[in-house]
């Protein structure tokens, strides 16, 4: 059991390395679509929420931002 601790642990700590810096691009792009700060702050949390939950199909050394 304590294996699956430590994977999940360096899941999200590939997760934050990779994905968090881009937090800022991905809610300044959803409040110009969306024009409304509750809802742009909704959609990059949705979108971060999706992105952690497929993580670990992750390939590290590949853009993740496109």
């Amino acid at each position: 059991m304590f294996g699956v601790g430590r994977k999940r642990e360096e899941e999200w700590a590939a997760f934050e390395a990779e994905a968090v810096p881009l937090m800022a691009d991905v809610f300044r792009v959803a409040n110009y679509l969306a024009r409304d700060r509750e809802t742009a702050e909704d959609l990059t949390q949705e979108t971060f929420a999706q992105a952690l939950k497929s993580f670990h199909r992750y390939t590290p050394d590949t853009r993740i931002k496109r």
